[in-house]
Order: structure tokens, then C-alpha cells, then sequence
């Protein structure tokens, strides 16, 4: 099955949220790093949603461990399939 367009473009939300952050994308570095290149790499080669929705859940694990957002915020994010404007690391 083919990643679907809002996997996509949740990927692609994340990864400009952490540039907005100042986070370097590194594929071996700091956990938000690595989840900033995870973002790039996945948005562009995973093809199969399955894998796909593996490595944006990982990445919403370090979200929510560097304290960028609740787990509330990320279930939201999944079902609206982008990030929410109320969301407050969104409005920093």
C-alpha cells in the first residue's frame, strides 16, 4: 500500500517544525536529529504506508519525550494528518 498523502505531509510538517527549531538533520545524531532525518528519508523513499506510519510513530516518540508535544497533540495530529495551528510548539 502506498503511504498516503497525509502520512506525507505529517512527515513534512515535523521535519519543517524542527528546522523551525534550529535542529540540524543528522542521520546518527542527537535523538531530534535523527528524527528530523527520519522525516526527510521517509517523507521521500518509504513508499509503503505500513513502514511508514512505523517511522512517524517513532517520531512522535521523541516528540513527546523532548516535550515539543503531548501525546494528545500527536494522536491529532494523526487524525487530522497535519499539525493543528492551536498546537503550541506550532505558534513558537
Amino acid at each position: 500500500m502506498e503511504t498516503s498523502p497525509e502520512t506525507r505531509r505529517l512527515l513534512r510538517d515535523y521535519y519543517q517544525l524542527l528546522a523551525k527549531l534550529g535542529i540540524e538533520t543528522i542521520e546518527r545524531g542527537t535523538r531530534l536529529q535523527h528524527a528530523k532525518w527520519m522525516c526527510l528519508f521517509a517523507e521521500g523513499n518509504i513508499e509503503d504506508e505500513v513502514k511508514a506510519n512505523r517511522w512517524l510513530g517513532f517520531v512522535q516518540g521523541w516528540l513527546i519525550v523532548e516535550n515539543i508535544f503531548s501525546l494528545d497533540e500527536t494522536r491529532t495530529h494523526s487524525r487530522e494528518g497535519r499539525i493543528i495551528k492551536d498546537d503550541r510548539a506550532a505558534q513558537s
